[in-house]
């Protein structure tokens, strides 16, 4: 698990996170199980975090405009997931995906 509930909540006007580097993250099964509570996230970088997939905890970040997956070998952007999870995000203007 990335955060417990609890520091989330202490964290409600947070609008960038950056995570790049953290190559376990891709790995955990439950590393984003809490992202939603960070609902006024503007920008996340999740560079070179070892991703197969995208998040699907994003979908609930409707004010996110940029998005890093940048350095993520193993995630397409033609995986039903991923083009679900980008569906939801209306607010996304820039995208780095490679």
């Amino acid at each position: 698990v990335l955060f417990r509930s609890a520091q989330l909540a202490a964290l409600p006007a947070l609008g960038e996170l950056i995570l790049g580097g953290n190559e376990h993250l891709g790995r955990e099964v439950d590393a984003f199980e809490q992202l939603s509570y960070l609902t006024r996230l503007s920008w996340v970088s999740l560079h070179k975090c070892s991703l197969e997939s995208l998040p699907t905890e994003l979908s609930a970040l409707q004010g996110l405009a940029c998005l890093e997956v940048s350095g993520n070998c193993g995630l397409s952007l033609r995986s039903e997931g991923a083009v679900s999870t980008l569906r939801h995000l209306t607010s996304l203007t820039r995208l780095r995906w490679y």
